[in-house]
């Protein structure tokens, strides 16, 4: 896999070109028009990072698949809670996380760009119950059952890191100042709207100004997974 600071664009090359392959049992509504664009994929730990669109949309209820961080580029999601009946809201800007379990379903109404991390780590099944029962929107911090995957803010004066193996996967969208992420081969300047990923092990150092604020999904992977539902 690559060892390389991956900077992402809302608008890849070739994005909107090929349409993602639909079945009507996902969905509640008629087929929606969706495209992919992975920036990162990782089948053996099932980790994905990218870029996805969609039109109007209502998705077939039930408990959700994976643990999935997301930042809304563009447009409006309402996710229903089946649990409660509420619908939960979120904006163009704002990041958010649907733990893999929660019991929902997406409501889309106009069109949808997102940034996406997805883990779905093929040794860990659906858990008994979600760590939490709700969406966490913008920035809230999140730990899956595993204990594993995270997200939340990344609030920091100014700091600096020197060049080292990463510890973690990493996303970072910045909402805030800048940061400068660099090792021998490459340097990336990341302002308020950049998003970059960081592969576990990438040798990278940091540089970030007074104020820096970003969110963050991170997945730090044991080295010899079991099933989350064994004792």
């Amino acid at each position: 896999m690559t060892s390389k600071i991956i900077k992402l664009t809302p608008n890849p090359a070739g994005f909107g070109e090929a349409q993602d392959e639909l079945e009507q049992s996902m969905f509640s509504s008629s087929l929606p028009i969706q495209h992919s664009h992975m920036a990162y994929e990782n089948d053996d730990i099932g980790l994905y990072v990218g870029v996805w669109d969609t039109t109007d949309m209502v998705e077939e209820p039930g408990a959700y698949p994976c643990d999935e961080f997301m930042v809304l580029l563009e447009g409006q999601a309402q996710i229903k809670n089946n649990a409660t009946g509420e619908l939960e809201q979120v904006n163009s800007g704002q990041s958010f996380v649907i733990p893999k379990g929660h019991d929902c379903q997406w409501h889309q109404q106009g069109y949808l760009r997102k940034y996406f991390v997805i883990w779905e780590h093929p040794h860990y099944a659906m858990p008994e119950k979600p760590s939490t029962d709700k969406l966490l929107i913008d920035g809230q911090d999140y730990l899956d059952t595993t204990k594993q995957f995270s997200s939340g803010k990344s609030n920091h004066s100014t700091y600096s890191e020197r060049v080292s193996a990463h510890p973690c996967h990493e996303f970072i969208y910045v909402t805030q100042g800048t940061i400068v992420i660099y090792n021998q081969q490459q340097e990336i300047t990341l302002v308020t709207g950049d998003a970059v990923f960081i592969p576990q092990a990438t040798p990278c150092g940091m540089r970030a100004s007074e104020n820096f604020i970003a969110d963050v999904a991170k997945l730090s992977l044991e080295t010899h997974p079991v099933d989350n539902n064994n004792e």
